[in-house]
């Protein structure tokens, strides 16, 4: 099974601290046909987002991380209406079911553990990339029902 896909969307942020693993994550995605942005860690994909609302349309993201850790990210991004409903993926080598826990519980959508198999790790983003795709569908219905509304309104 080849594992290109074609995408309608799949601009995604790798964000972790080891330049090794982001070298290696980036080379894996693009050759599958995603883009990426990368940020060596939680405060420089902050800024990162903060500049650029709607930047990507999934984030992968490191738990453990100095400065900024993901969960810490994690909160940010779950608290800002631009990216609330981002798929988010934890991609790290805490694999404990606890740390899992607080993944979930944190908003992590996917939570894998490293080392990745490169199988799981493309189905994985897939599954997310489909999930931004349907939500960024939802927003625009809602906004041309909110302009059809407005029209009648007025």
């Amino acid at each position: 099974m080849p594992l290109s896909v074609t995408l309608a969307a799949g601009r995604l942020l790798l964000v972790d601290d080891d330049p090794v693993i982001l070298k290696l994550l980036q080379r894996h995605l693009e050759r599958a046909g995603y883009s990426t942005l990368l940020a060596p860690g939680g405060l420089e994909a902050w800024a990162l987002l903060e500049a650029e609302p709607r930047a990507c349309d999934v984030i992968v993201l490191d738990r453990m991380m100095p400065g900024l850790d993901g969960l810490g990210l994690l909160e940010r991004i779950r608290n800002d209406p631009s990216y609330c409903l981002t798929p988010v993926v934890l991609l790290t080598a805490a694999s404990s079911s606890l740390e899992m826990v607080e993944g979930f519980q944190a908003g992590a959508s996917y939570y894998l553990t490293k080392p990745v198999d490169p199988s799981m790790l493309l189905a994985v983003i897939k599954g997310a990339v489909a999930e931004a795709l349907g939500v960024a569908e939802i927003r625009d219905q809602l906004r041309e029902e909110e302009l059809g509304l407005r029209l009648l309104v007025d």
